[in-house]
Parts: structure tokens; sequence; C-alpha cells
């Protein structure tokens, strides 16, 4: 599946990683393997990297599928979720924005869209040094 995360615990965020081509059942299969991870927290940041996607099997449909599939399994939550997409491609960019419309309003999460890690990173006051140096340890 070319797609993975990881939970930072320290850093109080998940950092998702979508590359190559991808569909709706892997993205429904990576969310709930880490709604199961012993380190998730529903109030931690997420930070989503698109810039390596390369196709994805998503009509509007899907993306609504994935907005709906992300109520039920985290609705658990009173605090919505801070989520930051780096979507430097126009594939990842209008995927996000499909995602984001459909969750703007909603108390689950607040996703905003930026066209770099860096700049996705600033907005949730993430340090990437901090980050790589996590990554690498």
């Amino acid at each position: 599946m070319p797609a993975r995360y990881h939970i930072y615990p320290q850093l109080q965020l998940k950092f998702v990683s979508i590359w190559g081509k991808t569909e709706l059942a892997e993205l429904m299969a990576l969310a709930t393997r880490y709604s199961l991870d012993p380190d998730f927290d529903s109030k931690n940041r997420m930070l989503v990297d698109l810039s390596d996607l390369q196709d994805a099997k998503a009509t509007f449909r899907d993306v609504f599928a994935l907005n709906g599939f992300y109520e039920r399994t985290f609705a658990a939550s009173d605090t919505p979720m801070s989520v930051a997409i780096s979507a430097p491609t126009g594939l990842g960019y209008g995927l996000a924005r499909m995602f984001s419309a459909l969750t703007s309003g909603k108390p689950l999460m607040h996703v905003e869209i930026f066209r770099s890690v860096s700049d996705a990173a600033t907005y949730l006051n993430i340090d990437l040094g901090k980050l790589r140096d996590t990554q690498n340890a």
C-alpha cells in the first residue's frame, strides 16, 4: 500500500504520507490501523504529505465516503483535530480541497491545505528539524 503513518507522541503529531497510486479502500485501511494504534490520540495534530501522490482512484463519492468513515471512526472526540495537508501537485490539491470542503464547519477536524510540507508544519507549530531528529532516532 502506498501510504504509511507514524505517531510521534512527544510532538503530539500523527504524520501520514501517501505516494504513488492509491484508492479509497487503502486510505480507509490506513485510518483504521492508526485509530487502533496504542499511541493514537484524537487530540494530536495531523500532518498529511501528498507530495509524491501520482494517481488516486477517487471520485467525489469516494472522498465523501472517506469523510463519512472519519466521522464514524473519530466521532467520540470532543476536540477538533487540526489537520494540515501538504499538496503541491494539482491532483493532491484537488483531492485535499474536496475533503476540506466536506469537513468544513463540522466539529470533527479543522483542515488547512498548503503547497509545501514546511508551510503545513509551520501551521501546526511543528519544528521540522525536531520531526526529522525524531524520525532518525
